[in-house]
């Protein structure tokens, strides 16, 4: 039974401009994306370049745009971050996020950041790494 009302109340929230933790108990919020029928504009895209940063016309036209560690790895090329020293992914993502957020007006720039794993390649994470207290 507690299916079937969650099914109503998605579905009620989903047709109607209604407020939806109010009306649907217990559920999430609604993303604050503007709503559209339009499958370019509700739709993550995860584009990859492995020898360099992704060119953002690439990109144009799509709601979220979504990057991961692989992004610019530089594979078969002299200058991907995985051949700097110490690796510099997380600065090469920022780059990437700001000629994508500045070239596509509108669209969402994500990074996905694995959660489970400790990268090197991320500063942030590289500095707790070898940080002799958090050993």
């Amino acid at each position: 039974m507690n299916y079937l009302v969650l099914l109503f109340c998605t579905l009620g929230c989903a047709f109607a401009d209604c407020d939806w933790p109010s009306v649907c108990p217990g559920t999430l919020p609604r993303p604050p994306y503007k709503q559209t029928w339009m499958s370019n504009l509700s739709t993550i895209i995860m584009p990859c370049n492995y020898t360099g940063l992704t060119n953002p016309n690439t990109t144009l036209g799509w709601g979220i745009t979504d990057f991961d560690w692989s992004n610019s790895k530089g594979r078969g090329t002299a200058d991907g971050w995985a051949k700097h020293h110490p690796m510099d992914d997380e600065e090469m993502l920022f780059k990437q996020v700001q000629i994508t957020a500045a070239a596509t007006p509108g669209t969402t720039v994500w990074v996905y950041r694995n959660t489970v794993y400790g990268y090197s390649w991320y500063t942030d994470v590289r500095i707790i790494l070898e940080d002799p207290a958090c050993v």
